[in-house]
């Protein structure tokens, strides 16, 4: 149940009145938030050492009540920080405003920069909240020590003017640090020096492209250097800079532009495309955003003064699995949890009830005598079916720690039964699972991504994991049993089998795509002496679906690699003639096009997750 305060701000269960916590949060503008003391303590060593402290006597008063504490945070601020500490949904980061004070909430209550890097790096790294406020976006991330996030940020920076003392004092107020600012002179320093290196790439010439005498030779003109400096320092202050409308950026034209001659503007096109792959290439060497973070831990990133970063508190039961701090029996939880293989997880009610209806129930009901061989025979203790390691990385989850590193997809699959069994939000899960569903993690194990996508039903990325599936064998009894017992449906085997089918039938109309024999000589007859070498259709056929197996085969459809996709050798005309060896790459960059447009239509993904 939600509750209004004075402030009309609503307050979300489980922080309102009636939630079963014990003590309360006053905002800055009054509006107050029922949080528990466990909670608290756990994620934060300020509010630990808080609660430690003796509460001062109120005599005269039986009258008990619950502990206020003013916090200098507004409402909405910590309702978010409250929602990143509790076993719930995370907060949704609606504004980089929210995430900035966030970041300063967590780093003045000492809150692991794990936990906040779990719940705002997406905020964090997204492109309109760089846009709106770049500045104070790559400071953020340069003080939590972000580097992946930090370097793209530094992208959006190039429309800055560093030499205003105002810009530069505010990076180095909210980075705390004045190396950030140097790290962007310095970017911008090798930026400008580059610029001579693109414009270079260019150069005034004629190039004759068609046989007939009377069409004229493409020529190109440049504009005044000082001209094409100044406009291209201007485009390249985009965070990524397109490269296609190449005369634009470089200030040049190739003449004659318009021309009815097929052959002229063909060659004027391959030119084209010619000059935009050199300058693609350049983009790539050139500087669009500081090299990287210094080598050193930032402040965000130091140990926090918690006694759960360390493993000075454990406990070893009779499976000798080391039960870690917070859920030894040193802890102060209120019930015990024991694992299928013996081991004892001192755990709070009052976290569980909050992460789990299931538990919550459970803890409704009367409570049965608990065992009385345990050491403390006041604790309920709780059997439950998971393992000691599956038991253990569920409960990190669902407390206010670190996030729990989680090695392997058997793991996350075990860890998506817990959580349905019992009834954990699945998007905390996705948090921390968020590696793993990444496409750069699919293909190191490509069945047991697919299987993981498909049991959470997220759609997108199973469809982006069934790609790298095409070289598994679907007739394997083992892979079979993987898919169906990972994925928790035959569904998901089906779908795999399906796409399989779809892309064997289609094969044909892709080998047939392209057409790399015959001649590649110009228009003088002599030149007819080197044409393509010839191999079988079914040889072709073979080559490409071996190049199909690859993920994105869109990455191989270039013209220096079309002719490995399907086996053929080119060939070249006269190799000393300039003219044949345009008319041949003008040929490969045709072939290239008819291979994307079929692509774009054959089956590199299942259609879609199956609801049961």
């Amino acid at each position: 149940m939600a509750e209004t305060s004075s402030t009309q701000f609503v307050v979300q269960h489980p922080f309102d009145t009636e939630s079963i916590g014990d003590c309360i949060l006053r905002a800055c503008d009054g509006t107050e938030f029922k949080p528990s003391r466990a909670v608290l303590s756990l994620a934060s060593p300020i509010f630990r050492d808080m609660f430690a402290m003796p509460p001062v006597a109120d005599q005269g008063k039986t009258e008990i009540k619950l502990p206020v504490i003013p916090v200098e945070e507004d409402a909405e601020t910590l309702q978010a920080l409250l929602q990143m500490l509790y076993p719930i949904d995370p907060p949704p980061i609606a504004s980089f405003s929210l995430a900035q004070k966030l970041v300063t909430a967590c780093d003045k209550y000492f809150v692991s920069n794990s936990k906040l890097r779990l719940h705002l790096r997406d905020a964090l790294n997204d492109d309109n909240f760089m846009t709106e406020d770049p500045l104070a976006c790559y400071s953020v991330l340069w003080k939590l020590g972000w580097e992946p996030e930090a370097i793209k940020a530094s992208r959006y920076t190039h429309t800055l003017e560093l030499t205003e003392s105002s810009v530069a004092k505010r990076l180095v107020e909210q980075s705390g640090d004045i190396e950030p600012l140097l790290q962007l002179w310095r970017m911008r320093d090798s930026r400008d020096g580059a610029l001579d290196g693109l414009l270079s790439l260019v150069k005034v010439g004629s190039y004759v492209v068609c046989p007939q005498r009377s069409h004229a030779a493409l020529s190109i003109n440049l504009n005044d250097y000082g001209q094409r400096r100044a406009g291209l320092k201007e485009k390249l202050k985009l965070p990524y800079p397109d490269p296609y409308d190449v005369e634009d950026l470089l200030g040049f034209q190739l003449l004659p532009r318009a021309n009815t001659c097929e052959t002229c503007r063909e060659g004027r096109e391959a030119r084209l495309q010619a000059i935009r792959a050199m300058v693609g290439v350049a983009l790539e060497a050139y500087p669009q955003g500081i090299p990287g973070l210094l080598q050193q831990t930032p402040a965000a990133n130091l140990p926090r003064s918690s006694p759960f970063n360390v493993m000075s508190s454990q406990s070893s039961t009779a499976t000798n699995y080391i039960v870690k701090a917070p859920f030894d029996e040193s802890s102060i939880g209120d019930c015990f949890l024991k694992s299928s293989d013996g081991a004892s997880f001192k755990a709070s009610r009052a976290i569980l009830s909050i992460a789990s209806p299931f538990f919550r129930d459970m803890f409704a009901l009367p409570q049965p005598d608990s065992d009385t061989s345990h050491a403390t025979p006041d604790l309920p203790t709780i059997p439950v079916e998971e393992d000691a390691e599956i038991l253990q990385t569920l409960l990190t989850m669902l407390y206010p720690l670190d996030p729990p590193v989680i090695k392997s997809y058997e793991v996350a699959t075990k860890l998506v039964r817990a959580c349905d069994k019992y009834l954990i939000s699945p998007l905390r899960l996705k948090s921390c699972l968020r590696d793993m569903l990444a496409p750069e993690a699919f293909d190191r194990d490509p069945l047991g991504a697919y299987a993981l996508t498909w049991r959470l039903g997220l759609e997108e990325e199973a469809k982006t994991a069934s790609r790298y599936t095409h070289k598994l064998n679907l007739r394997d009894p083992p892979v079979k049993r993987k898919i169906i017992n990972q994925s928790g449906s035959f569904e998901a085997l089906l779908a795999l089998c399906d796409m399989r089918l779809q892309r064997w039938e289609q094969l044909h109309r892709i080998a047939k795509a392209v057409n790399l024999s015959g001649n590649m000589g110009c228009a003088d007859h002599s030149h007819y002496k080197n044409a393509s070498t010839s191999r079988s259709f079914e040889d072709s056929e073979a080559s490409a679906r071996r190049s199909l197996l690859e993920p994105y085969p869109e990455e191989s459809c270039r013209v220096e690699r079309i002719e490995s996709f399907f086996g053929w050798t080119a060939g070249t005309g006269n190799k000393d003639c300039a003219n044949c060896w345009m008319k041949r790459n003008l040929a490969l960059r045709q072939n290239v096009s008819r291979l994307l447009e079929e692509l774009k239509t054959y089956p590199q993904t299942i259609l879609g997750i199956v609801q049961e």
